[in-house]
């Protein structure tokens, strides 16, 4: 039986119009951007040998509603993240890319990479 094993990122997108700066890390774990600006969420547990995302999933939570919506699924954008979809990307390491942050993109928004193990003989 395989072994999975979760690696997990948490990110927190906060939107501040009244900024005028362009997008910046501000840490490992939060970004400041204005309205209209491009951010890119790294996925840092993306491996070197890893071919492409198909592991990686990016749920977003809207910290004024209850639940979560899947805007990446197993490397794919999903067609429920439909109202987005055209705004978002993922990289060739597997970040997520926003285009044209609006307020509605504020909130949390967490990396899944599930790495299977092979499976053990004895």
């Amino acid at each position: 039986m395989a072994e999975f094993r979760w690696i997990k990122a948490t990110w927190f997108l906060v939107l501040v119009l009244q900024f005028t700066a362009a997008a910046t890390g501000q840490d490992d774990d939060s970004f400041i951007v204005r309205d209209g600006d491009e951010v890119s969420l790294p996925c840092k547990s993306v491996i070197d040998d890893h071919k492409n995302c198909d592991s990686t999933d990016w749920i977003f939570h809207d910290l004024r509603t209850p639940g979560a919506e899947y805007l990446v699924s197993e490397g794919q954008i999903v067609a429920e993240a439909k109202d987005k979809s055209d705004r978002l990307s993922v990289s060739e390491r597997c970040s997520l890319v926003i285009k044209n942050v609006t307020d509605e993109d504020a909130g949390e928004v967490t990396m899944s990479f599930t790495m299977m193990s092979p499976p053990l003989y004895h």
